[in-house]
């Protein structure tokens, strides 16, 4: 594995909670976790995860390993602990990682890529909007909680129902707004509805979407007559599409 994937770490389960109705959180003992005291909130790795009822990955050659990877982003990081957490949207046997997360144990094991930085720059603006479906919805997280106090503006979460909502420690002046869609392969009319209708912060606002394809076409449509900041604090991304 070492020789063929060499970005690539074993990292134990260490705990696992269920965040949520449809998402459940992953403590990860990793080697590297302890150089990432600096990382950029929001920063993404990959996973390959075991198939279900297997405490470990099995032997995977560089011809086969792709289709069993996914894109996660570190919600959090403890350096002293060796340790970081992921989040993991379950919906039933759907997906590669999830049906394996939903019902992993202490000890299991997955390999972990070490994490990119998400190129989304935060340090010079006070206004935001932010939007995600729930499988963006920790990076979202990640980034809102890092903010100034004072920043302000709003964050659209897209979620599976209304037992998915999280507590998110977000700047008094940030809005977070809570849109339930129980049927993923449905289009987000509420959400950009909610977008389109809510009073657009004042100066210069960086721009954070991430989600289904159609949804950040639309809305890559719709900020292009907005007042946006820089391309360095605007960032729109599709995580996946519907079929």
């Amino acid at each position: 594995m070492s020789l063929l994937l060499p970005r690539f770490s074993e990292a134990r389960v260490s705990a696992a909670k269920a965040l949520s109705r449809h998402m459940v959180r992953l403590t990860f003992e990793v080697p590297f976790a302890e150089e990432l005291a600096d990382q950029i909130p929001g920063s993404y790795l990959k996973v390959i995860a075991p198939q279900i009822g297997d405490q470990k990955p099995r032997d995977i050659n560089a011809l086969n390993f792709k289709p069993h990877m996914r894109t996660y982003t570190i919600r959090k990081v403890r350096p002293a602990d060796s340790t970081i957490d992921i989040d993991f949207v379950v919906h039933g046997d759907q997906g590669i990682a999830g049906p394996w997360a939903a019902q992993a144990k202490v000890g299991d094991v997955v390999y972990l890529s070490r994490p990119g930085a998400l190129k989304f720059e935060t340090g010079a603006m006070k206004a935001y909007r932010f939007a995600a479906d729930m499988a963006a919805l920790p990076a979202v997280a990640a980034i809102v909680e890092t903010l100034d106090h004072d920043a302000r503006g709003d964050a659209f979460f897209e979620i599976l129902s209304d037992e998915d909502r999280q507590e998110i420690s977000a700047p008094p002046a940030l809005n977070i707004h809570w849109i339930v869609k129980e049927d993923c392969a449905a289009p987000s009319s509420e959400l950009i509805h909610a977008i389109k209708e809510t009073p657009w912060p004042d100066g210069d606002v960086g721009i954070f979407f991430a989600g289904e394809f159609a949804t950040a076409r639309e809305l890559r449509t719709y900020y292009k007559d907005r007042e946006v900041a820089s391309k360095s604090a605007t960032y729109i991304s599709s995580y996946w599409k519907i079929g």
